[in-house]
């Protein structure tokens, strides 16, 4: 998941260079990279033209898809595009939940064996917690875990709507605006400034649900 911040921000630098230095235009884009690409790393034999030069007249779309934008922005995320669909991350959800439900207190307790737990006071002692500070901090833990799941549920859904629109996009189009409401996302998704889909809250209240009847 830390991966994934970096490779938001590689999203957002192609953006800008293919708004910026390309004019949002597709061809421009592509042939640029496909020229630059084949005199880095070499040239295939359909790629040269009778003299032997790179070929950069009547490229077809077939000669120019691995080199358009929307090639870039999917194989950026192949990896994490793989395993970021939001039930996927079911199970660390729900281990964040029981971590905070059930403590190695709890399980010696059950099996007869009471261990104190302590806290810090003002002076700096070491004091014991009284039952009522024991489930205060144990309700507080709780909240914290539930809050931190609604975060991580919330951002899967959200990245996963960015996944969609860049294997969705068209490769031979010119799509200028949708490309810039597509980098405002990623900023908004970096700054955790969006609103939970409602697909995604009740997503989040199914593993609520099922992490409480695991108790």
């Amino acid at each position: 998941m830390h991966g994934v911040v970096g490779k938001l921000k590689e999203w957002k630098e192609y953006v800008d260079e293919y708004l910026k230095e390309y004019q949002g235009n597709w061809k421009y884009y592509a042939s640029s990279r496909r020229l630059s690409c084949l005199k880095e790393y070499g040239a295939e034999p359909c790629d040269l033209d009778e003299n032997g030069e790179i070929r950069i007249e009547g490229l077809t779309e077939t000669d120019l898809k691995p080199y358009t934008l929307k090639s870039d922005l999917e194989e950026c995320m192949r990896n994490a595009a793989l395993s970021a669909y939001p039930e996927n991350l079911e199970n660390m959800y729900l281990f964040i939940l029981s971590s905070s439900r059930v403590s190695i207190f709890d399980i010696f307790n059950k099996m007869g064996k009471h261990i104190p737990q302590y806290k810090q006071d003002e002076d700096g002692n070491m004091v014991e917690m009284t039952f009522a500070e024991i489930a205060q901090s144990k309700a507080e833990n709780e909240m914290t875990a539930d809050d931190m799941v609604k975060m991580l549920v919330a951002v899967a859904y959200e990245f996963r709507s960015l996944i969609d629109f860049t294997q969705t996009v068209p490769a031979f189009e010119n799509y200028e605006e949708e490309l810039v409401e597509f980098r405002k996302d990623i900023d908004k998704l970096m700054h955790l400034d969006f609103k939970m889909p409602h697909r995604a809250e009740e997503f989040y209240q199914r593993i609520i649900k099922k992490s409480e009847n695991s108790k």
